[in-house]
């Protein structure tokens, strides 16, 4: 999300990146803001630029999201390993399985925005490149 946000920012697609005024406060800017954000703000701004239309890669980006916090911040520490029996184990592995697949496609999601941000980029970067080259001494 970072560096699709990014790339947004540099190249101005879609409406601007707008941050609140304790936002501003924190993050200073828009790239610090970006440096700084929670994911789920960041998929928050990253809707509201409207450069992403599909409905369904934002379903799978918030269905995925709550599965990341959970598996950064408790998950593991939540299971009592020492004491796990054959059955909570087998639940564990369903558990993460099912947590694999949310996270699975909310990446691949995530990576063909960026590969469509890349390709914009370029893009423009050939146009300026070409205009240069039309004012070339």
């Amino acid at each position: 999300m970072r560096a699709i946000l990014n790339i947004q920012d540099d190249h101005y697609w879609g409406r601007d990146i707008e941050l609140n005024a304790k936002q501003l406060e924190r993050c200073k800017d828009i790239k610090g803001f970006i440096k700084g954000a929670e994911l789920g703000t960041l998929i928050e701004k990253l809707k509201k630029t409207g450069t992403v239309k599909q409905p369904e890669a934002w379903a799978i980006l918030e269905r995925a999201r709550p599965h990341r916090n959970k598996l950064a911040h408790c998950f593991l520490a939540e299971q009592n390993f020492d004491t796990m029996t054959k059955r909570r184990e087998a639940n564990l592995i369903r558990q993460l399985r099912e947590l694999y697949l949310d996270l699975y496609l909310a990446f691949y999601v995530s990576r063909l925005i960026l590969k469509q941000a890349e390709t914009l980029s370029k893009e423009e970067r050939e146009r300026v490149k070409k205009l240069f080259e039309q004012f070339a001494v």
